[in-house]
Formats: C-alpha cells, sequence, structure tokens
C-alpha cells in the first residue's frame, strides 16, 4: 500500500511539475509552434502538389535560419536577391529577412551605439529627399505605380543600415562576421559565373552570350550577372590579406584565381579598371614598406599570369587586350559608349528644365525611339547612377547623397590610425574599394541596385563603427578670464 501510495504521489508530483510558469512559458513558445507547423507541413504535403510542398518547407527552413543564424541568413538573402528570376520574389524575401532581424533583436534586447552624429544628420537628410522625391512623383509629376516601384526599389534596401548597425552594435567580432559574408557572397557569384561560363547555361538573371564589340570577339562567352562587386572587393581584401600577412602567399593566390576568372568571363572594362585601381588605393595609407611590397607583388604577379596564359592560353591575353581598346571604336549610335552618349545627353536636358526636383521617382527623362521598344523601362533608365539620382531626386538630392557617402568614408579615413592591427584590413579594405566603386558607378548604375545598396550599407556600417570620435569645438575663453 505504501509502494502504491509513493507511486501516486509520484505520478501527480511529475504531472503538476509540467504546468509551471517555465515549463508553459517553453510549451507556447517553443513545442505549440513546432506542433502547429509539424500540422500545417503535414496536412499541406497531402493536399497541395510536390513543388509546393518544397517551397512551404524550404520557406519555414529559410525563417529558422535567419532566427538560428542570422548571419548566415543575412547571406542567404543576398544571394536570394542576385539569383532571382523576379525581383518581386527577392523584394519579398527582403522585406520577411528585414522584419524577422528587427523581431529577432527587439527580442534579444541588443543595443548599439548612437549613429555618429554628422553621418546620421547627413543621412537623414538623404532620406528626407528619397521621401520627397516618392511624394512628388505620386502628387505632382503623377508617375505611375509600376514605374515607381521599379526607380524606388533600391532605395528601400536603404533600410538595412539600421539594421546592420544594431546586429554589429560597433563591435569587432560581429564586423569580421559582416565582411566574412560579404566575402562569401563574392566567392558564391564567382563559382556562379564560372558555371555559366564553362556550361553556357544561364541559371541567375543577367546575360549569357556571344561577346560582341565592334565584330570582335564573336566566339567569346560573356557572363552578364549581379554582384561582380562583391568579387572587386573580394580581390582587394584578399591583397590586403597578403599583405599584412594573415594569409599565406602561396593560399592567397590559389584563393585569388577564381576572382580573377570570374573579372575575366565578365568582360567589364570599367569592372576591370576599378578594381585595379582599388588594389592600389591602399597605397595612399600604408607606409612605404608596404607600398613596395605591395607594388612588387603586383608586378611579380602580372608577370607570372601573363607568362602562364602566353604559354597555356594565349587566347586570353588577345580577348582582354581586344577588350580593352574595343572602346575606341565604339562611337557609334548603336554602341555601348554611343548609347551612354545619348543618355547622358537626354539626362542633362531634364536637368536644365526640372533642376531642383527631377521627374520625380519612377518619371521618365527621355522621350520613347523606336530603338527601344525592346527595352521600354529605358526611357527612365540611364547607366550613369549620378545622372540617375539627379534626374530622380533632382541636383540637391544628389548633394545629399555624395554628402553622406563623403562622411561616411572621410570619417573612416580619420579613424585608420587609432583602429587595431586586427582589424585594420577590413576597414582598409572598404576604404580602398569605395572611391573604386564611386568611381565605376560613372558607367554602371551600381549604387542604385539592391544587392549594390546592401553592400554599401554594409561598408557604411564598417565605416560608422570605425569612424573618428567627434569632438565639440570648444568656444575660445575671452581675454582676462581665468
Amino acid at each position: 500500500m505504501s509502494t502504491l501510495r509513493q507511486y501516486s504521489l509520484g505520478f501527480g508530483a511529475t504531472v503538476g511539475g509540467l504546468f509551471t510558469r517555465a515549463n508553459l512559458r517553453a510549451l507556447f513558445l517553443l513545442w505549440l509552434p513546432v506542433f502547429l507547423a509539424s500540422a500545417f507541413l503535414g496536412l499541406c504535403s497531402v493536399i497541395l502538389p510536390w513543388w509546393l510542398c518544397m517551397g512551404l518547407a524550404g520557406a519555414v527552413g529559410y525563417l529558422a535560419l535567419l532566427w538560428l543564424f542570422p548571419w548566415l541568413g543575412l547571406g542567404a538573402c543576398i544571394v536570394i536577391v542576385l539569383a532571382a528570376p523576379d525581383f518581386k520574389i527577392a523584394d519579398v524575401a527582403t522585406m520577411v529577412t528585414m522584419a524577422v532581424m528587427v523581431l529577432r533583436l527587439v527580442m534579444h534586447g541588443q543595443l548599439a551605439p548612437p549613429f555618429p552624429r554628422r553621418l546620421r544628420s547627413a543621412a537623414w537628410w538623404f532620406f528626407a529627399v528619397v521621401a520627397l522625391s516618392f511624394a512628388l512623383g505620386i502628387v505632382y509629376f503623377h508617375n505611375s505605380a509600376p514605374s515607381m516601384y521599379r526607380d524606388g526599389r533600391a532605395f528601400v534596401y536603404w533600410l538595412w543600415l539600421p539594421i546592420l548597425w544594431r546586429m554589429t552594435a560597433g563591435q569587432a567580432e560581429p564586423l569580421q562576421k559582416l565582411m566574412r559574408v560579404l566575402i562569401g557572397i563574392a566567392y558564391t557569384v564567382a563559382a556562379l559565373a564560372l558555371f555559366q561560363w564553362v556550361t553556357g547555361i544561364q541559371v541567375v538573371s543577367g546575360l549569357v552570350a556571344s561577346l560582341d564589340s565592334s565584330g570582335a570577339g564573336k566566339n567569346v562567352t560573356r557572363v552578364q550577372m549581379p554582384g561582380f562587386l562583391f568579387v572587386s572587393l573580394a580581390i582587394i581584401w584578399l591583397s590586403l590579406q597578403m599583405l599584412y600577412r594573415r594569409v599565406h602567399v602561396l593560399i592567397g593566390a590559389l584563393a585569388m584565381l577564381p576572382l580573377l576568372a570570374a573579372l575575366y568571363v565578365n568582360f567589364g572594362r570599367g569592372l576591370w579598371v576599378w578594381t585595379f585601381i582599388g588594389v592600389l588605393i591602399p597605397l595612399m595609407f600604408i607606409g612605404g614598406g608596404r607600398a613596395f611590397k605591395l607594388l612588387a607583388t603586383l608586378a611579380a604577379g602580372a608577370v607570372l599570369v601573363a607568362g602562364t596564359l602566353a604559354l597555356v592560353k594565349p587566347a586570353v591575353i588577345e580577348n582582354i587586350s581586344e577588350r580593352l581598346v574595343s572602346v575606341k571604336n565604339e562611337g557609334g549610335r548603336r554602341t555601348s559608349y554611343g548609347w551612354r552618349e545619348l543618355e547622358n545627353q537626354e539626362a542633362i536636358r531634364t536637368l536644365k528644365h526640372s533642376p531642383v526636383f527631377g521627374v520625380g521617382m519612377g518619371g521618365e527623362y527621355r522621350p520613347w525611339l523606336h530603338e527601344l521598344r525592346l527595352f521600354a523601362e529605358h526611357v527612365r533608365y540611364i547607366h550613369n547612377t549620378y545622372f540617375f539620382l539627379a534626374v530622380k531626386l533632382g541636383i540637391p538630392g544628389l548633394l545629399c547623397f555624395l554628402l553622406f557617402f563623403w562622411r561616411a568614408w572621410n570619417g573612416a579615413r580619420k579613424g585608420l590610425a587609432a583602429v587595431e592591427e586586427s582589424n585594420r584590413v577590413t576597414l582598409l579594405a572598404g576604404l580602398s574599394f569605395f572611391p573604386a566603386c564611386m568611381g565605376l558607378s560613372i558607367t554602371q548604375p551600381e549604387i542604385v541596385s539592391p544587392h549594390s545598396v546592401v553592400l554599401f550599407a554594409a561598408l557604411i556600417t564598417i565605416f560608422a563603427s570605425y569612424s573618428a570620435p567627434e569632438v565639440k569645438a570648444v568656444s575660445p575663453r575671452r581675454k582676462g578670464t581665468a
């Protein structure tokens, strides 16, 4: 009887222990959602087709990845933005990712230091001008909603800036993780580009076709896809890693090969030139010994690569040289250079008519031409990023944008000397890449592409974290005062 009594008391205590406050909280926050999600997926597997079930399972897995491993989730989101066949899929995935990231930050109570004051004021001015452009596009210019969405979607991606600032909290370790995510994206882009070049199969948005530079390169395959800016950043970062002896030269050289090969198959002249300039920009910041070492390494590497290609694959050198010199033959109306020249002329004409407000977000800056029948959006699209910003936001909006970028870069430049040796490569890579990308944006709309905005938001987060501290000006003392 006593044994039965003991069992009954033990059973009662066990059952009673299940309904403690801690267990109930775990039940509702963890096990109940898991049970409901399992039941929902099980029901869907019976009713819905298999491909839709796989999509739902992938969505659940993606949400779990965002919550458990936020940095991997950020990388996955950028890959979706780069590779999505429809930009609406990329935008939905981005909004979901942002919402989960914000919820996670709130739930964990993660705090961050205040954004640098001078940079914060410039950012507010820029965001205010963007909001005004949207308002004018709706109220005054009466631009169509689809056009406003296509032109303005990239500006929404600037919401990543406060999220990344909160995620990193100005700490060195999260900033290193952020840089590793960007480098991982670079190798993903390189792998996708090389796969498409080898197979001729297009797997992401862009174009895989024969290179055509005024009749040259008909049998050369060119891969055009978004994301090559990440590759340029990775090349600069890896060069500095070898320079500061964080990576062995042989390992770094092997890691550099797929990045250089990806740049080659893109056949972007501007990308080649500005990436090379970005590799040289560290000469402005490093000492004489490291500067000489960087120049010597670049010279030796160029000779070694050129000599190897001349023996093994001389066609590569011929393709590169033909691509570089072909620009002098592209002065015609229907060539790459000719179209850009026409775009710039139309943009200048529009700005003369409306210099302050431009045409508003989603507005058309040029008349429709018969040659544009296959590219209807080119009445709004322009390759030159700065003309695009001036036309859509007005010249004051362009100036606010440049002020924002200048304060971010210059503040980090001033703070470089105070950065610890272990973190200097990350900041130096960003400082070197930033001007190169600004130069590339003269001929490519890089700064107003969604994936590039995420990249710039990440770099500005790094700049703000290492920015020189702001010192308030002290008024001079009057004579005769203590």
